[in-house]
């Protein structure tokens, strides 16, 4: 009997929509018959439509409504055939015989999932939809509730089964889930079949950089307000009910977890917590903090995890609304919460005991002591009060000292938990071989744990034979161990051979390894020759030179340092840089990069990330950890006035010395957070402020910086791609705004003033976006610019809180803030309070800044006093000596490590 398949597109954009028809019409095969229905949504995509010849001879309805959810239920009353399926039109379908198969298998089954893949074109990457099983086959939610498809838009579905199902206009975008829920519940069983693939141009919804949907308020309370008061209509929520209301949780606080807050409940955060915490009592302890225990025991794993801490808090606060006493034990296997709700005894088996580690996130060398910093896995079950590590070097007790190196575990810009870091330290005594041991004590009970390595800086891995030599001393990874010994040549030479062929052993990209491993032979090879070459490494974007790397990379170079400038092959600046100096120019991610990275005496670092501008990726990392021993020495690429310790941290990028401008820098960075201790930073200046000298050129100089919720999110050095969401952005239309404004155009013109708006490189793919007129210049700074010109010909600049700020001041410029109330910054203030220590006056709205604008132009653009004294005051030197105080504070810090 032949079976006819109707196709719900619903049209995104005309322009995609041929690929996704043409995908459809190669399934056309003998005995299926396939309708398409396009659901529009304006009459005017309706009248576009009709003249397209593509879709002539297609058996096509098109249909218009205006909001989704009308379209979706019109499509699915306009379908006549047995099978539906619901797609969009930034899809398509990769193989030309699925239809029949999934034709096939709907003869024995109701409903058909196939494989999703998001193509993210920008990127040229392909992403598996979490939320999917593996194999081909029935998959009985009933029997694996932790193994689902939740992407609507790969379901085929005997239409049969519907009945008077419907999607819900309450829920918006989400209705789509809710409907493939309803339908889940009502069968229990789906056939999955793998063979066959629906691409998406469109992020799912826990993609944290890209998908669109997490810039809308309704997507947090009100979405699970809607999921609260469907759950609760539900008799008995099952498993697969609970691991789907888990991960509508988790797309959330993925989206916005550790720095991805997009701001978008930052005034809500209460009453959005006590929504989770609402629809959490649908859900068993187990399944929110996806126990390691019952994956173990089902013999599968979540493909998708809320953190380990937060999926503990959210436990917590769970427990804690259901009963006042909370207690924690610890047996032979796990460790336990128990509590008590109306006289019943409960207990939440949490984790194995044989999984805790304690985290070593570096490990440093001082004058005959090695000294370890760490943090410890078990701070994401237990508060840190009832955590008591013992730490024992050759038996002997060693004392641990708590440090308070960024510890703060953040979602939604708040701090919601703490991690437990610590630093130990001991004397190398290499007369025999030692080991280090670790236990935590929990009520009396002694658990003997693991060392794992967080970071490249903690010098070894995890990985099988892992080994640190440095100097005359050796380092193993071991089981529940560091081994400490004497190094010996021939032994070095056997724990080579067994790293390199446990790397070997039970990979899929063996031709991946065998390059990390060249690069390891290389390393030993060169290394009697560079062993005192004394290289030096620095950078800037990589994509883009000009800034305090490049300052340093020419005065070194000047005054006989060995230094090498990084930058990508495809920068702007390259051909300049090589022309002048080809031998000191290295080619980001090319093998010398590599080798040289492993080899660097010192990196002066201006970005965080050290290791990643080194060209090493996550992977990578594993193979040269024990290789990679330069001193960073951070001088900086914007002055660290605002709280960003998350990434600025001693620890961050094992940073030995920290170069500051100011002495507010100075207090800030003395914070706890930032862990440095007062020999580690001191007064320099900024390499780039030896090339500001004033060049004034009549020009007003409108630069703000970036917002992490409006650009998509990426590695620093790459740069940022256009974000389609970007143009609903209040950023975009308070700038957009301001430089169209009429009044600031006629006053420049009058005055003689030409306008410039700068795009900070992380918003440079967004130049498409705004509104171009005669008389602004919109100028991408990831092009050939140059900042030392454009800001020394500058008379005056617009800002917000962008570290430029700081070179207009130190050439005692006009500045003025511009802080709309709807523009917060991404970062806390810091040591700066604009209001009462800015070089400018601080506007809150485009009336109050034009009028300022057009004052100042109208005066010839000259600094009031007060703000000239704040700048006298703020910065430490005002002359153009700064590479020279830097590289002495490097030669003597290089110095007092080697005496």
């Amino acid at each position: 009997m032949s079976k006819k398949i109707s196709i719900v597109i619903l049209l995104e954009s005309i322009k995609d929509l041929k690929r996704t028809i043409d995908s459809i019409e190669k399934q056309k095969k003998s005995g299926i018959e396939v309708e398409i229905i396009i659901e529009v949504t304006s009459k005017k995509q309706l009248k576009e439509l009709q003249q397209k010849e593509y879709l002539d001879g297609c058996n096509v309805i098109i249909d218009y409504k205006e909001t989704l959810c009308d379209r979706l239920n019109s499509g699915l009353s306009l379908a006549s055939g047995d099978i539906i399926s619901f797609i969009s039109s930034d899809m398509y379908y990769k193989k030309s015989n699925v239809f029949v198969k999934i034709v096939e298998k709907l003869d024995h089954n109701n409903m058909v999932s196939i494989q999703s893949i998001y193509l993210d074109i920008q990127d040229e990457k392909e992403y598996i939809y979490k939320m999917q099983p593996g194999k081909s086959g029935v998959i009985d939610l009933e029997k694996t509730p932790y193994v689902l498809s939740l992407n609507l838009c790969s379901f085929f579905i005997n239409k049969n089964i519907i009945g008077s199902l419907k999607f819900d206009k309450a829920f918006k975008e989400e209705s789509i889930m809710k409907f493939l829920i309803e339908l889940l519940n009502k069968e229990k069983k789906y056939f999955y079949y793998n063979e066959g693939t629906i691409y998406s141009l469109k992020p799912f919804e826990d993609n944290n950089s890209k998908t669109a949907i997490q810039y809308n308020e309704w997507w947090y309370i009100d979405s699970l307000k809607n999921f609260d008061n469907f759950y609760k209509k539900i008799k008995s929520v099952s498993p697969f009910m609970q691991e789907i209301l888990m991960y509508i949780i988790f797309a959330k606080i993925n989206c916005n977890i550790y720095d991805r807050n997009k701001n978008i409940i930052s005034n809500d955060l209460d009453s959005f917590i006590e929504q989770i915490l609402k629809c959490l009592m649908y859900i068993d302890n187990k399944i929110i903090i996806q126990s390691e225990i019952e994956l173990k025991e089902k013999g599968s794993f979540h493909l998708f995890k809320i953190p380990r801490w937060f999926a503990y808090w959210l436990l917590i606060k769970k427990i804690k609304l259901l009963s006042s006493d909370v207690e924690y034990n610890v047996n032979d296997d796990n460790i336990e919460i128990n509590y008590s709700v109306d006289g019943k005894n409960h207990c939440v088996k949490n984790s194995d005991v044989e999984s805790e580690t304690i985290k070593v996130v570096a490990i440093n060398y001082k004058k005959g002591k090695l000294v370890f910093d760490c943090e410890t896995s078990i701070s994401d079950i237990l508060p840190n009060d009832l955590i008591d590590i013992e730490l024992y070097y050759g038996g002997k007790k060693i004392s641990i000292n708590r440090t308070n190196c960024y510890p703060l575990l953040k979602a939604f810009g708040h701090t919601f938990s703490e991690k437990y870091p610590f630093q130990f330290s001991i004397d190398l005594d290499l007369t025999t071989k030692k080991k280090i041991t670790a236990y935590a004590k929990i009520n009396d009970k002694k658990i003997r744990l693991d060392f794992k390595y967080k970071k490249v800086h903690a010098r070894l891995s995890s990985s099988k034979h892992a080994f640190w030599h440095y100097k005359n001393f050796v380092l193993y990874n071991k089981i529940n161990c560091i081994v400490v010994e004497r190094a010996n040549r021939l032994k070095l030479i056997w724990s080579e051979i067994k790293f390199d062929l446990s790397k070997l052993k039970n990979v899929n990209n063996k031709l991946r390894v065998i390059k990390l491993i060249g690069i390891r032979m290389i390393y030993y090879i060169t290394k009697p020759f560079y062993k005192n070459k004394h290289i030096w490494l620095t950078w800037d974007k990589l994509y883009k030179a000009g800034d305090n790397g490049e300052y340093m990379y020419q005065y070194c170079l000047k005054n006989n340092r060995n230094i090498y400038y990084v930058i990508k092959k495809d920068s702007p600046d390259y051909k300049r840089l090589i022309e002048k100096n080809k031998k000191h120019v290295i080619v980001f991610n090319s093998l010398k990069e590599k080798i040289f990275a492993l080899h660097a005496e010192v990196i002066l670092d201006t970005h965080a990330n050290v290791i990643s501008y080194s060209g090493y990726d996550g992977i990578s990392r594993h193979f040269i950890c024990g290789l990679f021993n330069p001193e960073v020495i951070c001088i900086q690429h914007g002055l660290t006035i605002q709280k960003i310790a998350q990434f600025q941290s001693r620890l961050f990028d094992n940073i030995k010395y920290y170069c500051c401008a100011s002495q507010f820098e100075i207090d800030n960075i003395s914070d706890s957070l930032y862990d440095y201790s007062s020999d580690q930073m001191g007064l320099t200046g900024l390499a780039r402020y030896d090339g500001l000298k004033n060049n004034d050129k009549k020009i007003i100089l409108i630069t703000p910086t970036w917002r992490r919720n409006v650009v998509n999110s990426s590695i620093a050095y790459i740069k940022k791609k256009h974000n389609d969401n970007f143009k609903n952005s209040d950023y975009y239309k308070i700038y957009n705004s301001l430089i169209n404004n009429n009044e600031l155009i006629d006053t420049a013109k009058k005055t003689g003033y030409k306008i410039i708006y700068l795009l900070h490189p992380a918003m440079s793919g967004q130049l498409e976006d705004f509104d171009k007129n005669d008389f602004v210049d919109i100028i991408p700074a990831t092009g050939d610019m140059n900042y030392e010109k454009i800001l020394t010909e500058s008379s005056l600049m617009v800002t917000d809180y962008s570290g430029v700020q700081f070179d207009f001041a130190y050439q005692r410029k006009v500045l003025i803030y511009y802080h709309p109330d709807k523009l917060p910054p991404h970062y806390e203030a810091g040591g700066l309070d604009y209001e009462n220590m800015g070089f400018g006056p601080v506007c809150k709205d485009e009336k109050t800044i034009i009028e300022e604008l057009c004052n100042y132009m109208k005066s010839g653009c000259r600094i009031k006093e007060k703000y000239k004294k704040r700048a006298d005051k703020f910065f430490a030197f005002d002359d153009h000596n700064n590479c020279k105080r830097i590289l002495s504070v490097v030669d003597e810090y290089l110095r007092s490590i080697n005496r």
